[in-house]
């Protein structure tokens, strides 16, 4: 599993980076999947489904939890793994106060 935390102005990418016996660089069979299973984080897959970008609701701070899944056997078989992360989207914290001034009025 992975953790991790960014604020609800920005996005994360994720990266799979498969590892077979003695954590050595491995292949998959196809195209991993990636699903949000809770929460309000969207995804943005890159088309060979080796990573992602994680992105925070625009208001909403909490956690979101991810699958990913793929097929670690090379031939006519299936062997599915799969992994997880765990998004912590933070509220974006104020830097000013934003003063403003709005038209005169009378008294």
């Amino acid at each position: 599993m992975l953790s991790i935390t960014f604020t609800n102005t920005e996005k994360k990418r994720v990266v799979l980076n498969p590892k077979g016996k003695g954590n050595k660089t491995a292949k998959l069979d196809g195209v991993p999947t990636w699903t949000v299973t809770a929460g309000k984080c969207t995804l943005d897959v890159a088309p060979d489904g080796l990573s992602a970008f994680v992105i925070s609701a625009d208001d909403d701070a909490g956690v979101s939890s991810i699958t990913i899944e793929a097929d670690a056997d090379l031939g006519a078989g299936v062997k599915n793994i799969s992994d997880f992360v765990e998004a912590t989207v933070t509220g974006e914290a104020a830097e000013s106060l934003g003063l403003t001034d709005e038209p005169a009025v009378p008294k």
